[in-house]
């Protein structure tokens, strides 16, 4: 398996910040003060395990730094992360409790992973934690990627509110969808804005035939993301510890998930916050 890397990370300095406040209806939030972000900060939020959510944050957490963006990939799903394992890290990866938030595990130029525990911790110091990486990598990289847990907590509150994107994954099981509309609605009382949050369709088989029109009304989103099921084949790579190699691949999982960010994030060009926006020969709805 691959060493544990502390690379020398060449960075490139934002061209300006934004002042940002967070949303103060979240009892977690209510004192936090106004902070500096150059960063877009992705969570991703699956109301249900085996959505693979975990699998689309990795990859599109390497197509980001492949194209030049510093990027922090912070794993919470404390104790079940698989990240290290898919990475083809050893077993001396710290996690983030241990972690100086200034010295991620660079596993290649431009990425660095903060590592969930490998052992539950109490909640209130876990999400201290979490937090102060969070607030760390923003001010440090053009991209923040969160992978939260399955099970909602007061942590996933926390991590939604701090956000620039929220994506709401869901494939063709009902209970994902259910759970995304009740995780999508508690975001809404929450207060974080409809326009900021979008619905990733994983597994997308068009052979269903179904109306995506219907799917976004349910969900009440104005964006939809279809991403098709990669096969086998991302399988294999994450099971060998090799996903870099997956994403110079043609793989259609691959390729869908770099039309998403170009639409998600601004350092790609992003255009997210215009619904009228569509990406010529995507999936996108």
């Amino acid at each position: 398996m691959m060493p544990v890397q502390q690379m020398e990370h060449p960075r490139v300095m934002p061209q300006g910040t934004r002042i940002k406040t967070p949303v103060d209806t979240f009892e977690a939030l209510q004192n936090a003060p106004a902070y500096d972000s150059s960063a877009t900060v992705l969570v991703v939020v699956g109301a249900s395990g085996g959505v693979g959510k975990s699998t689309v944050a990795l990859l599109g957490a390497l197509l980001t730094a492949r194209a030049g963006l510093d990027c922090a990939l912070i794993e919470t799903d404390a104790p079940f992360g698989d990240f290290d394992l898919w990475l083809g890290l050893d077993s001396e990866v710290p996690s983030l409790e241990a972690q100086d938030p200034d010295s991620p595990v660079y596993v290649q130029e431009h990425l660095g992973l903060y590592k969930a525990p490998r052992a539950p911790l109490p909640a209130a110091d876990y999400e201290r934690s979490v937090l102060q990486v969070l607030d760390h990598a923003r001010r440090h990289n053009d991209v923040v990627i969160i992978d939260t847990p399955s099970s909602w907590t007061a942590l996933n509150s926390s991590l939604v509110l701090r956000a620039d994107r929220q994506l709401f994954f869901i494939d063709e099981r009902p209970n994902s969808v259910v759970g995304a509309i009740k995780a999508i609605e508690l975001c809404l009382r929450l207060g974080v804005p409809a326009v900021q949050t979008a619905v990733v369709y994983n597994r997308w088989n068009p052979k269903l035939k179904i109306n995506t029109g219907d799917v976004k009304k349910a969900l009440g989103c104005e964006r939809l993301f279809c991403l098709p099921d990669g096969k086998e084949k991302v399988g294999i790579y994450l099971n060998s510890g090799t996903p870099g190699e997956l994403i110079t691949t043609s793989n259609p999982l691959v390729s869908e998930i770099e039309n998403m960010l170009r639409i998600l994030l601004p350092q790609f060009g992003g255009t997210f916050k215009m619904p009228s926006s569509r990406h010529k020969g995507s999936h996108f709805k």
